[in-house]
């Protein structure tokens, strides 16, 4: 118990801390924005040239201040959400609460055991063991707890277990980063399907797709050169019509693929952030060597792996706004 107290105040601290630098981080983004608008509007006027430059490097500051201050406040909320994990397991402890999933919904009617033993439910066995925070943990702590295992798998988990039990700064900074996830039942459905279900589309479309904006940019570029005729840029013109069809006939599949980009994003960035912490520490108990191994079975890691098809995600947000999707397949 005294441990999470002390954890507590450690992460309490950082708070403290990290709220200050994002405070002034903050003021020096407004700072630096309204000083680059000033000498950029009185630049305009008198074409000055120190103007321009301070203009200029007041803007690229700006940019600068605000990658810091987005680097600050993941560290903010991440140290915020240490702190509720250990406020959580402290209520457990001194106040017998028990704010964790008791997994009603996997209670079978007609199995042997868990309605008898009281394995899920109110003040069950599940609930009291439960710290998943990702709905395939939820799901694989349920399917331990509703099958059979073997002695030789029980002990490869007392072993792994025995090993994790001392690394409480390893298992509450991984169940953060689980917890800031934001995984639901929908997500994990959503990803399940994308990847059991992947859409076809006609090979002539995907041509088109290509072939349009390549023709509209040479006509464009033909149009706009010296002497250039302006049938060409009437060509452009009739080619960027022709594309935007493309993408009407399209673009009901692509909102129904990309409903859920930007969550599905977050999720998987964490994912990758859970995967690059099992395959980076050095394992002793056979079990967690054996997950460690299977992650890094390919020449690129599963970490990696989930970690580009995050940025694949990212990048689809952009086609959720009507405007981007003229502006990227116009």
């Amino acid at each position: 118990m005294q441990a999470y107290h002390e954890r507590k105040a450690v992460h309490d601290a950082a708070v403290q801390q990290l709220k200050q630098q994002f405070n002034r981080l903050a003021f020096a983004r407004l700072a630096s924005i309204v000083l680059a608008l000033v000498f950029g509007y009185l630049a305009i006027r008198s074409g000055n040239t120190v103007q321009v430059i301070v203009a200029i490097v007041s803007f690229l500051v700006f940019v600068v201040l605000m990658r810091l201050h987005f680097g600050v406040k993941r560290k903010l909320v991440l140290e915020q959400t240490l702190v509720k994990i250990n406020e959580t397991e402290l209520d457990f402890l001194e106040k017998q609460l028990l704010p964790f999933d008791g997994g009603t919904r996997f209670l079978e009617p007609n199995h042997p055991y868990t309605y008898d033993l009281d394995i899920f439910g109110e003040h069950s066995l599940f609930q009291h063991l439960n710290r998943t925070q990702t709905v395939m943990g939820t799901r694989g702590l349920a399917q331990s707890l509703l099958g059979k295992t073997d002695s030789e798998t029980i002990q490869k988990r007392q072993e792994a277990i025995a090993e994790l039990t001392p690394l409480l700064e390893w298992r509450q900074l991984f169940t953060a980063k689980a917890l800031l996830a934001n995984d639901n039942e929908k997500i994990s459905d959503t990803l399940r399907s994308w990847n059991n279900n992947q859409p076809t589309v006609p090979v002539f479309t995907t041509i088109l797709s290509y072939a349009f904006p390549v023709l509209g940019g040479v006509f464009s570029i033909l149009g706009f050169l010296p002497g250039g005729s302006s049938l060409f840029l009437n060509l452009a013109v009739i080619v960027f019509i022709f594309n935007l069809i493309v993408l009407a006939s399209q673009l009901k599949k692509m909102n129904a693929e990309i409903a859920f980009a930007d969550k599905i994003n977050q999720t998987l960035l964490r994912y990758s952030e859970l995967l690059q912490a099992i395959e980076t520490h050095e394992w002793k108990s056979q079990l967690l060597k054996d997950i460690q191994q299977r992650l890094n079975s390919s020449q690129t890691s599963a970490s990696k792996q989930i970690h580009t098809l995050s940025r694949i995600f990212a990048s689809l947000e952009s086609l959720q706004n009507g405007m981007g999707a003229i502006l990227f397949n116009g």
